[in-house]
């Protein structure tokens, strides 16, 4: 069953850094076609089935485990592409002053496509909304700023960058390679063996794989890693970072620390101090 909220307090809080525009779970998708995009930002994930997602001049197929970021004014439109299987899908739209000072460094600075981490977790932040006490309206958009910042913390580490993302026509045949690597970033990964595991010939996948995600094989094993070894960092504090990256597949902290540094701008220390985790020695 679809439960979709608009709060009435939406255009009454106009200073707020986060406010809530609109919220649905679980909610049945139609085909939607928006060519001057909406007045606020998005956020729509997948729960079940697939989509087809136009956003700009990028399509792609959207499946569980993803979302999709739109900013306010961006034309896209989206439908289904099961016949038998429901396309189901939550979303929350929002604004606020504080938004593009909290994306701006983020994979979310731009529209597109998402994988998503914990999708789970992140439906029961919003879920929270649904759990509220009723409360005096400005009272009530302090309550949803505060999960809404809460949210897009989430999204920010548990999003993979855009790139990440197969394109459409393509991602059918380069999914197991997907999965393979999820699964094995862990441990070295050799390209003999994804090539075997899809029946294609190196050259012929590493030019598919390239034009299908704007990155290398190579290059992706290294973003999964470094997006694990950074879930790894705040979730177990009191672990070394040099720890971490030998439990994501980095065979040296010299080369962990190269890596997380090149892909995130910033030191695997540093990035725990920056979200308020300082070990103690």
């Amino acid at each position: 069953m679809s439960d979709i909220l608009f709060p009435s307090n939406f255009n009454n809080n106009l200073d707020l850094p986060f406010m809530l525009y609109s919220l649905g779970m679980n909610h049945p998708q139609e085909s939607v076609r928006r060519p001057d995009g909406l007045p606020v930002y998005q956020w729509i994930q997948c729960l079940n089935g697939r989509g087809c997602v136009h956003i700009q001049s990028r399509e792609y197929l959207i499946h569980p485990g993803q979302g999709m970021f739109i900013k306010p004014g961006i034309p896209h439109m989206y439908q289904s592409v099961e016949h038998q299987e429901q396309w189901m899908v939550s979303f929350v739209c929002f604004n606020g002053y504080g938004i593009e000072k909290l994306l701006k460094n983020t994979p979310l600075n731009t529209s597109d496509v998402f994988d998503l981490g914990e999708a789970s977790q992140a439906m029961d932040i919003l879920k929270k909304i649904y759990n509220m006490e009723p409360l005096p309206p400005a009272f009530a958009g302090a309550k949803y700023s505060a999960i809404i910042y809460e949210f897009l913390l989430f999204l920010t580490l548990h999003t993979s960058r855009p790139s990440d993302t197969p394109r459409f026509g393509q991602s059918q045949r380069i999914s197991p390679v997907i999965s393979y690597i999820e699964e094995h970033y862990r441990e070295p990964i050799y390209l003999d063996d994804i090539a075997g595991l899809c029946g294609l010939s190196k050259e012929y996948l590493c030019q598919l794989f390239k034009s299908a995600t704007g990155m290398s094989i190579f290059d992706y094993v290294q973003q999964t890693r470094v997006k694990h070894s950074k879930e790894l960092l705040l979730g177990m504090p009191d672990l070394p970072a040099h720890t971490i990256g030998s439990l994501c597949g980095f065979n040296s902290s010299s080369y962990f620390n190269k890596i997380f540094k090149k892909i995130e701008h910033i030191s695997p220390g540093d990035f725990r101090r920056q979200n308020g985790i300082v070990r103690n020695h």
